[in-house]
């Protein structure tokens, strides 16, 4: 899965508010959720599961999959 853009955000508008992408500036708590879960029902059935991340979904891609992976254990 590629978690590509915030909800509501054109590309060039997220680019722009997210920059230099140090930082969660838009946390989506509702589709971290969702790829949490879908991670889940991914490796209950035994699939390898893998989810890159844009510094356009939340502000920064490597604090946005380190909140990822602590949602997919908690």
């Amino acid at each position: 899965m590629r978690w590509n853009l915030h909800s509501g955000l054109r590309y060039d508008d997220a680019k722009g508010r997210y920059a230099p992408f140090d930082r969660l500036l838009d946390p989506d708590i509702t589709t971290r959720g969702a790829l949490a879960h879908l991670v889940h029902v991914a490796l209950k059935s035994g699939q390898p599961s893998f989810i890159i991340a844009n510094n356009k979904a939340e502000g920064s891609a490597p604090l946005t999959l380190v909140e990822l992976a602590k949602a997919i254990v908690a």
